[in-house]
Parts: C-alpha cells; structure tokens; sequence
C-alpha cells in the first residue's frame, strides 16, 4: 500500500470496527487528534506511534513505508 493510502486505511479500518475517533485513539495510544491528522493526511505516524498504528491495523509494517 503507497503511503498515501494510509489516511485511507486508517479510516475504513475505523469505520469497519464502529469505533469513534476517541475510541480507536485510546486503543492506538494516542490522543483524538494525533489520529485524526493521520486519517486526513495532515501528518504521519513515526517510531512508537507508527509500530502502535501498524499492531492496530494488522499489517507489516513494510506495508506502511514509502
């Protein structure tokens, strides 16, 4: 997946387990909006925050790399 399907990824896998932003933020680790600047795009996740989000999302992390 290119990296710039993440905010997408993020998104629909939220959507797919009900989860409201703060609800899929506290089991990332991180606050409401941190997650929502992944989902629109506006940042990445790096180091701790990405192995979190990569664990959440069930994928390789090579999945998440440019």
């Amino acid at each position: 997946m290119p990296s710039n399907d993440l905010p997408t990824r993020i998104r629909a896998t939220r959507a797919s387990r009900g989860l409201t932003l703060d609800q899929a933020a506290e089991q990332i680790g991180v606050g409401r909006m941190t997650l929502w600047r992944w989902e629109v795009g506006r940042c990445s996740p790096r180091g701790l925050q990405l192995a979190s989000l990569v664990q959440w999302l069930a994928v390789s992390r090579s999945l998440t790399d440019p």
